[in-house]
């Protein structure tokens, strides 16, 4: 965590700066007033308004520099969030999927809100405040070490002594602190259900029933922060009485030693000043080493999740792009493998993705392959079963099953979502977890039953970053039946998409799931019902427009039977009790009579479609 705080230099450099001038301008301060009281009733008038006009400009340069030290601590503070912040949302981007789902949402939402709050109010102003009660401290004590040593003395005893308390209630600040950080996290993920399951809530008549169990988590979430922040305050109150108390007995022995003449007036004034110097740090440092403590199993929290997203994927990738590059060089001559050894990083993992690129297409075969593939969520209930398949370059499939039966299952490993219990799932030659992510999903591509759209316009939402054509955008959109409706809409294709895509219907998202295939470049096209809730005049349509795609592998997930579209895939697929139990082109599988041909039938009665039978 102490790196955020150096990653601007500058900034913080500035910070520990002001704070070392403003424990200085606050003895001048405090010290500019003793001439005035001591020299008030024996000082000429010319004096006197000497000693006044340099009370009053010291005090208006001390406050200056409090201003200033408070606005820098806020700029500080801004950019330690910040990049924390967007360390941790590219710490979770980089995780993969199987580290990813181990966690719920709300545990990532949480993360990034609550407890970025925690160690913005606990750990920032924590250390903050450390710094300047240890540098305060160091220069009010040289002060008052000139003025009275024994006073210091006495002072830093009872002082000294306030600030262990922490020490006592650490183990406790910090099971206080976890307890407070898992009920948000439960009370985020029972909000999070309420709002994404609104429609499903009002129609159940549910609302009752949702209100109790949130009120609930509401209220246990609550007073668990109640408790740690009463915790947090009776040991900050038991270091205030203290500390209050030793300030008293100071200022009794300073009265004491004016009446017999050993201290002025002035110097008492000033040393009641500086006692503030010496009292109050002790009394601010328990509360904020008990702060830090308690934010000590925030800071474990996001050590994890940066410490894993580092090794579990930006590692694996590190090592793989290595791999690239040791397999390339050896082709090539010993110069190159020098160049291997010296370059950066990037120009490594851009001379091997070009190469690797290069090398792929040389490649005459172009498969995507299932290798005696078992899986299952539970290992000792496979919903997968030593699957072998391969899927030829450029050739078009239709996957079809009854529900249950694991065609998206098949569809995750294929993604590298879910990793194998047993076998392996090859891309061309290698098996597809050798490969460095952001080149494999670029071969790719995935279209979900119903895609996620962003908070942005339709051009963004179908190029999802990518360059391309307005030209070429409006030609996809024609063919997926999307020109005219787009076209109506105020700015075209940049017109923006609201919040999960209120603004348009579920066929239309799919739609915009269509075209984003169409122009994704990738080679292997995988589809999850992808016209599931489109018109079947036009879903027929879209489905011959991917089928006329050239060079490019398509597996559609389906649990319509059209006839036409069926009869031009190269095969069709049948998933059951976990095993391709069946698979060739439709009239093979009719005239077998076995699982496809009972499924097609009923299909056919219900849709009065003519079945092909010899």
């Amino acid at each position: 965590m102490n790196t955020y705080f150096v990653r601007k230099k500058r900034l913080f450099f500035g910070y520990c700066l002001l704070v070392l001038l403003m424990a200085f301008t606050s003895i001048i301060s405090n010290w500019s007033v003793q001439p005035l009281i001591d020299h008030v009733g024996d000082c000429t008038e010319r004096k006197l308004y000497i000693y006044i006009v340099l009370a009053i400009g010291t005090t208006c340069v001390d406050m200056s520099v409090f201003c200033m030290l408070r606005v820098l601590k806020e700029k500080l503070r801004c950019s330690f969030l910040v990049d924390l912040k967007q360390d941790l949302m590219k710490a979770i981007l980089q995780r993969d999927f199987q580290t990813y789902y181990e966690k719920e949402q709300s545990f990532y939402v949480n993360l990034l809100t609550r407890d970025v709050d925690c160690i913005s109010s606990q750990y920032f102003d924590s250390i903050c405040g450390i710094y300047s009660v240890v540098v305060n401290t160091i220069i009010t004590s040289i002060a008052l070490v000139i003025i009275n040593p024994g006073i210091y003395g006495f002072c830093i005893l009872i002082g000294g002594g306030m600030s262990l308390l922490p020490k006592l209630f650490q183990k406790q600040l910090s099971v206080a602190q976890s307890k407070s950080s898992d009920c948000m996290e439960r009370y985020l993920h029972r909000l999070k259900e309420l709002l994404g399951g609104f429609t499903t809530i009002k129609l159940s008549r549910m609302q009752n029933r949702m209100l109790i169990s949130i009120e609930k988590r509401n209220s246990d979430m609550e007073n668990a922060v109640y408790k740690n922040a009463k915790f947090v305050q009776i040991v900050s109150w038991i270091s205030m009485f203290g500390t209050s108390l030793s300030y008293v007995i100071s200022i009794v022995i300073g009265v004491y030693m004016v009446k017999k003449q050993q201290l002025t007036v002035g110097e008492l004034l000033v040393i009641t000043q500086m006692i503030g110097g010496i009292i109050v740090p002790f009394e601010e440092l328990p509360y904020y080493i008990s702060s830090l403590s308690s934010s000590k199993i925030i800071q474990d929290k996001m050590k994890n999740v940066l410490g894993r997203a580092g090794e579990s994927t930006e590692g694996l990738q590190n090592s793989k792009i290595k791999i690239w590059a040791k397999q390339n060089n050896d082709k090539q001559n010993n110069n190159k493998k020098m160049e291997y050894q010296e370059n950066t990083y990037k120009k490594i993992y851009t001379q091997v993705n070009k190469s690797l690129k290069g090398e792929l297409n040389q490649w005459k075969s172009d498969y995507l392959r299932l290798d005696q593939v078992t899986f299952g969520y539970e290992p000792e209930k496979p919903i997968l079963k030593d699957i072998v398949f391969t899927f030829g370059k450029g050739k078009k499939y239709i996957l079809v099953g009854e529900s249950g039966s694991g065609k998206s299952t098949l569809v995750k490993l294929l993604l590298n979502i879910v990793r194998c219990d047993h076998g392996m799932v090859f891309l061309r030659e290698r098996p597809i977890k050798e490969y460095p992510e952001e080149w494999f999903y670029q071969e790719v591509h995935y279209m979900e039953q119903e895609p996620f759209l962003f908070d942005d316009t339709i051009y963004e939402n179908i190029l999802l970053g990518r360059k391309e054509s307005e030209k070429r955008v409006l030609e996809v959109l024609k063919q997926v039946g999307l020109y005219e409706r787009v076209q109506h809409m105020e700015a075209g294709i940049y017109s923006r998409i609201e919040e999960q895509g209120r603004n348009l219907s579920v066929g239309e998202k799919q739609r915009i799931g269509i075209a984003r295939a169409i122009l994704s470049g990738a080679r292997f096209l995988l589809f999850d019902e992808m016209t599931a809730n489109i018109d079947p005049v036009l879903a027929m349509e879209l489905e011959r427009e991917i089928f006329a795609l050239t060079d490019v592998t398509c597996l559609l997930i389906t649990h319509q039977f059209h006839s036409s579209i069926m009869q031009k895939c190269d095969e069709i697929l049948v998933l059951a009790d976990g095993q391709i139990v069946e698979h060739g082109k439709l009239q093979e599988l009719i005239n077998l009579h076995g699982k496809f041909y009972a499924m097609y039938r009923e299909a056919c009665f219900q849709t009065k479609q003519l079945v092909y039978e010899k």
